[in-house]
């Protein structure tokens, strides 16, 4: 049988989350894409929260059309078959959502909801440690979903300032990364892209490197980063040791100017832009994830090297950013 989930993703990629999730779930149909979230039907025994292009999963158990609250919602839990999330051991903690915000409800409204999950699912209600989550959502469209957040096995957790796996994952798709390609990142910083290349896309040949020593030894230090996708300490400006037309795909996500140490930012986009056409191929893509939306827009239109084809505005973090995505064109014709 099939069951309905709810998977979350950073709002800006639906057209990308919507594409590749038959890719990564055969069999998977998606019913509606929201701001950020796609509701799709899989097989029950499906594993959708592995997917790499999702923050979170849920297993719905009962969507509400436009008009939702809580109250309302908690009085249909009980009527909810939870025996569609299989049998589970342990405890549990409800969490209320109100267009991507944690919410407080009335004592009695939560207290009714943990008395309906407890009695359809036998778990026992703890809210510090739990082992699972139940979640009541309302979203900005209106409607909002009861549902059952699926566990995550061996999360890695991101470092501090690198981009979520899902966000990197979906940056990839936006670009077209396919597989067998050469790939390149010379803004890295703690890998977050390189990575989601290697374990997704199982390129050619990965050029990794960052101006900061300390972190490019720290890449060299994971294991995912083995040669021949080794990092090296280097300015974007001047990525001497990749070849001229070497890169089929090089997708960054450069600094953002949020810092006073990042200096003259524009001088560096229009400096990096220059090395990334020497580096990549006629019609080699160049996708760039920064908050300075309109400046880099004025400096990839004045580029006469570089053809955009798409671009997408999405949050970062709760930080307003754009994804550019410009075609290297091809000087052997015309």
């Amino acid at each position: 049988m099939s069951a309905l989930f709810a998977g979350t993703f950073p709002a800006g990629f639906e057209r990308d989350a919507r594409a590749a999730l038959p890719a990564l779930l055969p069999g998977a149909s998606v019913e509606r894409a929201e701001s950020g979230l796609l509701f799709f039907r899989a097989k029950e025994e499906a594993d959708p929260a592995r997917l790499p292009i999702f923050h979170s999963v849920f297993h719905v158990l009962r969507r509400f059309p436009g008009g939702a609250t809580f109250p309302k919602m908690a009085s249909q839990a009980k009527a909810c078959r939870f025996s569609e999330i299989g049998k589970r051991t342990g405890t549990f903690r409800v969490r209320w959502s109100r267009e991507n915000r944690f919410a407080a409800v009335p004592g009695n409204i939560a207290q009714e909801a943990e008395r309906a999950i407890a009695r359809g699912t036998g778990l026992v209600p703890d809210r510090s440690l739990p082992n699972f989550e139940f979640w009541f959502v309302i979203r900005r469209e209106g409607g909002g979903f009861f549902g059952f957040l699926l566990p995550k096995e061996d999360v890695r957790v991101p470092e501090k300032g690198e981009l979520r796996p899902e966000l990197a994952h979906l940056a990839l798709r936006f670009a077209g990364m396919r597989e067998n390609a050469v790939f390149c990142d010379p803004f890295a910083g703690h890998g977050a892209l390189p990575r989601a290349a290697l374990e997704a896309f199982s390129p050619k040949a990965v050029f990794i490197s960052d101006k900061d020593p300390a972190l490019a030894e720290w890449l060299r230090a994971q294991p995912v980063f083995s040669p021949p996708a080794f990092p090296v300490p280097t300015d974007a400006r001047h990525l001497s040791h990749i070849p001229d037309g070497a890169v089929d795909f090089l997708v960054t996500d450069p600094p953002w100017g949020l810092f006073r140490e990042e200096g003259d930012l524009l001088g560096l986009y229009r400096d990096f832009l220059s090395e990334a056409a020497r580096i990549l191929k006629p019609m080699g893509v160049l996708c760039v994830l920064t908050a300075k939306k309109e400046e880099f827009a004025a400096l990839l239109s004045e580029n006469a090297d570089f053809a955009v084809e798409a671009a997408a505005d999405i949050l970062v973090n709760g930080k307003k950013a754009r994804i550019f995505r410009a075609v290297r064109k091809d000087r052997t014709h015309g």
